[in-house]
């Protein structure tokens, strides 16, 4: 197709890339003659997301944010861990605990949320402490996940055959608006559906539910092993 060019503005901030190297200079000196404008050249930082631009490959995160989550929250000295939270957890109601603050506590499920842009592992716990159920999906892109979705489900479902379709036909609509998107940016290679020809259902094996990392505790070789198929790293495997 060619000739495309992606703006995306928030407030004041604004990012665009494209795939023509004389649109991308012709609306940067546009943008720059009508407005009031600094030029960062490549992203490196954007809206509390990290940037890392390599060759072949660009990597986000969300270190910075989330040691200001644990210095505003006073656990910037806990112990770290290499689970979210172990196999066999339950939560209950502790009727002898100090109540807490209902404001922090709210404040500290919003960071947490936000910390999942970037950080899918942690969609599950997230949501356990936030009080909702997890069912959802992941689309795999190339390398890594590039979109993934944990939510109570909007309806009441009488078995869990029902609950199945409801997750499917959901993942199905993000389905089809993801492919109708890579067509607009000119990538076709032909997909498949159920009766007409646009997605195709297949059987997954439990090793490879990726989805599960957001629904349920894992014991900690399945979590890693899941989290390294979202596409996740670490920073020292990037640098």
């Amino acid at each position: 197709m060619g000739r495309i060019i992606i703006v995306s503005i928030y407030v004041d901030d604004l990012i665009y890339t494209g795939d023509d190297e004389t649109l991308i200079k012709d609306f940067k000196a546009a943008m720059i003659r009508e407005f009031d404008m600094t030029n960062l050249r490549l992203m490196y930082y954007f809206l509390e997301i990290e940037v890392t631009q390599h060759a072949r490959e660009i990597f986000i995160n969300q270190s910075q944010y989330a040691n200001n989550i644990l210095k505003r929250f006073g656990m910037i000295e806990s112990n770290s861990t290499n689970i979210s939270i172990a196999k066999g957890t339950k939560i209950d109601k502790d009727l002898q605990a100090t109540v807490v603050n209902e404001t922090s506590y709210k404040q500290i499920i919003e960071n947490l949320m936000y910390l999942t842009t970037t950080r899918p592992n942690l969609m599950f716990v997230t949501g356990l402490i936030g009080r909702k159920s997890t069912g959802g999906y992941v689309f795999l892109f190339s390398t890594g996940a590039v979109a993934w979705y944990s939510k109570k489900q909007p309806i009441v479902t009488l078995s869990t055959i029902e609950a199945e379709f409801v997750a499917t036909a959901m993942c199905t609509c993000q389905a089809i608006w993801i492919i109708r998107i890579l067509k607009e940016l000119g990538y076709d290679e032909g997909t498949y559906l159920s009766k007409k020809g646009i997605v195709s259902l297949v059987h997954c094996g439990t090793a490879d539910q990726v989805v599960d990392i957001m629904s349920k505790p894992l014991k900690i070789d399945t979590f890693q092993k899941l989290r390294k198929m979202l596409g996740m790293y670490a920073l020292t495997e990037i640098s």
